[in-house]
């Protein structure tokens, strides 16, 4: 059963990490040579309103890693990445729990060498 804390409360959650894929076609996301390995880093942030699982939290974050690893070839930009992904990792942790409430999930991805990175803010309310 979920806990719901104060009405005006919000949890802030950033899950950050590190991921490697191969990289296809003519338009991919870094750097890495076609058929190459592009490592990246990322970092999801997650803002909901404060209303917890059964177990006392808001998704469990291991989830949103396995999720990210999952990523394994990448035909797209990273632009098209970090797009996708947020809206695929707002599935999962509704899945995880559905009684959480997402105000917004950003997804930010810096492939090697790191000089720049890629973000998608997705809004929900």
């Amino acid at each position: 059963m979920a806990k719901k804390t104060p009405k005006s409360s919000r949890f802030t959650m950033l899950r950050m990490g590190s991921m490697e894929f191969t990289v296809r076609g003519p338009h991919h996301c870094g750097i890495a040579e076609e058929g190459e390995v592009q490592k990246a880093r990322y970092a999801v942030t997650l803002c909901c309103e404060a209303i917890l699982d059964g177990r006392g939290f808001l998704v469990e974050q291991r989830t949103i890693d396995a999720h990210m690893q999952k990523v394994k070839k990448v035909t797209m930009s990273c632009e098209s990445l970090v797009f996708t992904l947020a809206h695929e990792l707002v599935e999962v942790i509704l899945k995880e729990n559905p009684a959480i409430v997402i105000r917004w999930l950003s997804v930010r991805l810096l492939a090697a060498p790191y000089a720049a990175s890629m973000e998608y803010k997705f809004r929900l309310i």
